[in-house]
């Protein structure tokens, strides 16, 4: 579902405002997901074989880290995209630009990967 809803908003070009920008990054996270836990899991459950070694416990817990930094910062900045939507419809384009958006969605996914190294250094 989500490679769809992707593929739809890259596709049409109507929708390519704020709103869905956001709603296909949080598409990418949820894709990052269970492409983060599914296929050791897989591996686990067909082979009998459920131990994981330390490293790859680390970067599991870095890369699902990295997601849910991510997946909650972009729903915040979905929320604040709403609220000036109904709270300032005039100055809307003026607030979130393209230029705003596309910086927005990049210091989601810095600073998801920051926060996902800092919780790494403490464990």
């Amino acid at each position: 579902m989500n490679t769809v809803i992707i593929a739809v908003i890259c596709l049409d070009l109507h929708l390519h405002t704020p709103m869905y920008l956001f709603l296909c990054n949080l598409s990418v996270v949820d894709m990052c997901y269970t492409t983060v836990t599914i296929p050791k899991l897989l591996y686990i459950l067909l082979s009998g074989n459920n131990t994981m070694p330390f490293t790859q416990c680390l970067i599991q817990m870095y890369f699902m880290f990295s997601a849910d930094s991510a997946e909650v910062t972009i729903l915040f900045i979905m929320a604040y995209d709403r609220y000036v939507a109904i709270c300032h419809p005039l100055h809307y384009h003026q607030i979130l630009s393209k230029k705003i958006c596309i910086l927005l969605i990049l210091v989601t996914w810095i600073g998801g990967n920051i926060n996902s190294s800092f919780l790494q250094v403490q464990s």
